[in-house]
């Protein structure tokens, strides 16, 4: 069922969600229970780091320590695996509607749907496309 989410499984967080985690921010419980169960897979994709070291670079996003330190801590906190940044998505990004036409996003959607995971979001666009979401919207 799109736009659901089931426990025990594979979860793709999205930057913000990491950024949220990573820095207390609010999280619904939702998330919070998927992100405490590790029984889950929770996985981080390099489309999200190189986000995140753009918004460094540009001021949106101030972290305080290098980029890949707090990926690094984020990565040993959270227990995430990184996921392939593999040719079947980059294909399936090009054949996604422009509903959403950022390509962080459409990348992190691709890489969700190419491997079996739902993705972990705020962004409401997302539910526009055939992935499964968590917290879209809530």
């Amino acid at each position: 069922m799109l736009g659901a989410a089931t426990v025990n499984q594979r979860y793709l967080l999205d930057t913000s969600c990491l950024v949220r985690a990573a820095t207390g921010q609010f999280l619904p419980p939702s998330v919070e229970r998927v992100l405490a169960d590790r029984s889950n897979e929770l996985f981080l994709s390099p489309v999200s780091i190189w986000e995140l070291e753009l918004k460094v670079q540009l001021g949106k996003l101030v972290v305080g320590i290098p980029v890949r330190e707090a990926v690094q801590r984020m990565i040993a906190v959270l227990g995430l695996q990184v996921v392939d940044l593999d040719m079947a998505s980059a294909f399936r990004s090009a054949t996604l509607p422009l509903l959403h036409r950022d390509p962080f996003d459409r990348m992190l959607i691709c890489q969700a749907i190419e491997h079996g995971c739902t993705l972990v979001t705020s962004d409401t666009m997302m539910r526009s496309y055939p992935v499964r979401t968590l917290w879209a919207g809530v």
